[in-house]
């Protein structure tokens, strides 16, 4: 027997469904997955297009700022000479 019939055969959604006060949260529910899949497949679509160097995705970790570079000698340097 495949397990996949094993599994649809012991999940009670026909019992569920038959009552009519679970119609809306079956509803609620499927909307839900529906919307996740969505997101999902947006994401998949993006990722791809970004693979193929059509756009390029922002950053989802924050990046370190880079230190402004001054002229002349480094605070280092500055601050040993301070401490000598």
């Amino acid at each position: 027997m495949n397990p996949t019939s094993s599994l649809i055969e012991r999940f009670p959604a026909e019992l569920r469904l038959a009552e009519p006060e679970c119609m809306p949260e079956f509803q609620a529910s499927y909307e839900r997955v529906h919307s996740l899949l969505g997101h999902v497949e947006v994401e998949a679509r993006l990722r791809d297009a970004a693979a193929q160097g059509w756009i390029i995705l922002p950053s989802r970790r924050r990046r370190k700022p880079n230190p402004i570079s001054l002229p002349g000698r480094p605070l280092s340097e500055l601050l040993n000479e301070v401490r000598e």
